[in-house]
C-alpha cells in the first residue's frame, strides 16, 4: 500500500511539473457545429455569425431575465442552464436543464415579446448571442427558414409548459421529435383541428377557443393535449413557470379564434423520462452509429479536440448541404446535435484517460 502511494504521489508530481497541453477548439469551428447555425444555408449563417458575440457567464448568473426585452438569441455551447420563474408558487417547481445545443430566446424574438421566463447558469457556461435584427432578416429570406426557426423555438417551449413530460428528454431526442415525429401548420380563423390521442400540440401564436370547455380563449404560448391524455399525467400550469392558460379540460377539438401557428408532435410509444422509440430508419439512429464508429478511433490519441473528428464530419455535413437538398434543416440540426455532444464527451474521455494512464 505504501509503494502504491509512493507512486501516486510520484506521478501526480509528474503531472505538476509537466501538465498536459489541451488544445481547446477555435471559436469559429463551435460556431459551425451549432445545431441553430450548422444546420442554414451558407450565405444566411454567413450573416447571422457577423453579429455573434461570445460570452462565459459563471455558475448562478443570470443569462436573461423574464420580462426584459429580447434583443438576442442565445445559443449554448457548453455547459448547462436552467430557467427559473419568480412567480411560480409551486414548491415543487421542477427546473429543466439546457446544455449543448440549446438555443434560447428564439421564440421570445419570433413574436416580439419579452422573455417569458428567468434563464440562470447552473455551470460555467459558454455562450454566443445572435442580435435579433438579423434573425428576422434571415427569417423573411426563406420559408423554409421560417419553419426551422419556429420548430427551434418549440425545444425550449416543451420542456418549460410541459416539465414532468419533457424535463429529462435529451436535446437530442428532441430534435429527433421534431426532425421525424412533428408537423407545423397555421390556421387561419373560423377553421378547426384535432388531436390525435397520442399527440402533444403547442400553440406557437393567436388565438384558439377549446371545443367543450367554458375556461374561454388560449393564447399563445399553451400546450394543446388531447382528451384521451389524463390529467394527472402531467403537472398543472402553475408548475411550468409561465401564464400558459389552463389545460385541464383537455380537449381534442381547437377551434381558431386568429391566425394561429401549431406545432403537433407525435408521441405514440413515448414515455417521460423514456426518450423515443426509435424508427428502423431513423435518422437519428444512422447518425449515431457513424458517430460512435468515428470517435472510437480518436480515443486512443493524447488529449486534445477531436479536430481530424471535426473536419471529417464537416465535409460530410457539406457534403450532404450540397448533395441532398432534400434533408431538411431540422434533420442537420439533429445530426449536428450529435456530433456536437459527443466531440464534448470525447475531450472529457480522453482527459480521463490521460490522468490514469
Amino acid at each position: 500500500m505504501t509503494h502504491l502511494h509512493d507512486v501516486v504521489q510520484t506521478d501526480l508530481k509528474r503531472l505538476v511539473r509537466n501538465p498536459p497541453l489541451v488544445k481547446f477548439p477555435k471559436v469559429r469551428d463551435l460556431i459551425r457545429v451549432n445545431p441553430l447555425l450548422g444546420a442554414l444555408p451558407p450565405s444566411v449563417r454567413k450573416t447571422l455569425i457577423g453579429s455573434t458575440k461570445e460570452i462565459m457567464k459563471s455558475r448562478g448568473a443570470t443569462l436573461y431575465e423574464k420580462g426584459s426585452r429580447a434583443t438576442r438569441v442565445w445559443l449554448i455551447s457548453n455547459g448547462v442552464v436552467k430557467w427559473s420563474s419568480k412567480s411560480a408558487s409551486n414548491m415543487y417547481l421542477l427546473h429543466p436543464t439546457f446544455s449543448h445545443g440549446s438555443t434560447l430566446g428564439l421564440y421570445e424574438v419570433l413574436v416580439g415579446k419579452p422573455y417569458i421566463c428567468d434563464i440562470i447558469m447552473d455551470s460555467v457556461a459558454l455562450c454566443f448571442s445572435v442580435d435579433s435584427e438579423r434573425i428576422s432578416t434571415a427569417l423573411r429570406s426563406d420559408p423554409a427558414i421560417e419553419d426551422f426557426f419556429w420548430q427551434e423555438s418549440a425545444l425550449v417551449l416543451a420542456k418549460v409548459l410541459l416539465p414532468q413530460t419533457f424535463e429529462k428528454t435529451t436535446m437530442q431526442d428532441m430534435r429527433a421529435l421534431i426532425a421525424e415525429r412533428s408537423t407545423t401548420s397555421v390556421y387561419i380563423r373560423g377553421e378547426s383541428f384535432e388531436l390525435r390521442h397520442h399527440s402533444i400540440g403547442f400553440l406557437l401564436e393567436g388565438f384558439v377557443n377549446a371545443h367543450g370547455s367554458h375556461e374561454g380563449l388560449l393564447s399563445a404560448p399553451a400546450p394543446l393535449l388531447p382528451s384521451s391524455w389524463e390529467q394527472q399525467s402531467f403537472h398543472n400550469t402553475e408548475t411550468s413557470g409561465v401564464n400558459a392558460a389552463s389545460f385541464s379540460h383537455q380537449p381534442s377539438r381547437y377551434q381558431v379564434e386568429t391566425r394561429a401557428r401549431v406545432i403537433i408532435f407525435d408521441v405514440a410509444g413515448f414515455q417521460t423520462g423514456r426518450g423515443l422509440p426509435r424508427r428502423s430508419s431513423s435518422l437519428l439512429s444512422h447518425s449515431m452509429d457513424h458517430a460512435s464508429r468515428s470517435f472510437s478511433r480518436e480515443l486512443g490519441g493524447l488529449m486534445s479536440w477531436p479536430e481530424n473528428t471535426y473536419k471529417a464530419m464537416q465535409r460530410r455535413h457539406d457534403g450532404e448541404q450540397a448533395g441532398q437538398q432534400e434533408t431538411n434543416m431540422s434533420t442537420r440540426a439533429m445530426q449536428l446535435n450529435i456530433f456536437g455532444s459527443m466531440q464534448h464527451k470525447t475531450t472529457s474521455e480522453k482527459f480521463s484517460w490521460n490522468w490514469c494512464s
